[in-house]
């Protein structure tokens, strides 16, 4: 509106031009000087990450000059006593779409950090080299800047600090946003709650963010999304391992049955078998007996036959053949005691014949 104004005026000639065209304009408000470098944005209080960003964009700057970062480490201490413009300035880098800026505000950053952990004697007993993850790193970092935390004074600086750490180290260091989240939290003494009350509190922040001046409603949102979703996938997990575990339980129960009635049918087996062993065993001692009767009724019959032989068979035909010997031989009494020992034969075979 003021262009067209002034070219109005400087169209129109000095003698059609009024009193009142003479009169004093509003002059424009100059627009501030870019920032063009580390030291101009930390000197100017009122500076913002967005705008000093923008700076540099517009005037094609990729990258920051050694004298420039020695010079704005240098005033650090005045300049950002709470550490609060270097974290918000690596921040605003890693939100900038094309990324350009992300890798020199980090750096710049990871420099500062080290610079004001340093001044902590805590930090400085710290043996980091020899912890071989990020995560055990970064915890050690945070638990160097507990007592700082527990200040009210010195709570802001601390926190910064592990804030701008976290940034890096997730960024350069392959430490996980998880473990990051995770140490913050410990760090800071927080504790969850649970409830319907503590639900509703969540709620009624997030609609005061939504709420604020300042757009941070949606990278709270993203903040919170991974952990909703994998909350919902450990629930779903969880459902499906209960599933699992319910029919894991009554297979069991179904094994244990059968299980049972194995160990049924094996007692019943086992006492089958005994009672075949104690048979055996029976049938056993039983043989025994019967072969020692045998043996027995052996000696005996051997003993009544040779009773046999030495009695009538052997006398009978002794004096048969006494008979047979003498001049002129007796042969009728022969044939009697012949006769005789052969009855006494059939007698004998016949006895054998009836112990079958």
């Amino acid at each position: 509106m003021i262009e067209r104004e002034l070219a109005a005026e400087h169209s129109t000639p000095a003698a059609e031009q009024s009193p009142a065209s003479e009169a004093p304009r509003p002059t424009r408000k100059a627009a501030p000087k870019p920032m063009l470098t580390l030291a101009e944005f930390f000197s100017r209080r009122a500076a913002t990450p967005a705008r000093f960003l923008k700076d540099v964009r517009v005037n094609n700057i990729w990258g920051f000059a050694t004298e420039d970062i020695a010079e704005a480490l240098e005033a650090l201490g005045k300049s950002d006593p709470k550490f609060a413009r270097t974290t918000g300035l690596a921040s605003a880098a890693l939100a900038e779409k094309d990324g350009r800026f992300a890798t020199p505000c980090l750096d710049f950053a990871r420099e500062a950090s080290l610079a004001r952990l340093r001044l902590n004697p805590r930090y400085i007993a710290l043996d980091l080299d020899a912890l071989e993850s990020a995560e055990d790193r970064f915890q050690a970092i945070a638990r160097a800047l507990e007592g700082r935390l527990e200040t009210a004074k010195q709570r802001p600086e601390a926190l910064n600090l592990l804030l701008s750490t976290a940034l890096y180290m997730v960024n350069k260091e392959n430490l996980s946003a998880e473990s990051a989240m995770l140490a913050l939290v410990q760090a800071l003494g927080a504790r969850a709650e649970h409830g319907s009350r503590a639900d509703v509190t969540r709620l009624a922040a997030l609609v005061a963010v939504a709420n604020s001046t300042k757009p941070g409603l949606m990278p709270v949102l993203q903040l919170s999304l991974p952990w909703i979703e994998a909350s919902r996938d450990t629930a779903a997990q969880a459902d499906e391992s209960r599933s699992r575990a319910e029919r894991l339980d009554a297979e069991l129960a179904e094994m244990t049955k059968q299980h049972e009635d194995a160990v049924g049918k094996l007692r019943r087996v086992q006492s089958e078998l005994d009672a075949a062993h104690e048979q055996v065993e029976g049938l056993r001692r039983a043989e025994v007996v019967t072969q020692e009767q045998r043996a027995h009724d052996l000696r005996e019959m051997r003993g009544t036959i040779a009773g046999s032989l030495r009695g009538k068979l052997t006398g009978a035909i002794a004096t048969a053949r006494d008979a047979l010997e003498l001049d002129p031989p007796r042969i009728p009494v022969a044939q009697e005691k012949l006769e005789i020992a052969q009855q006494e034969l059939e007698r004998q075979l016949e006895w054998l014949k009836s112990l079958d």
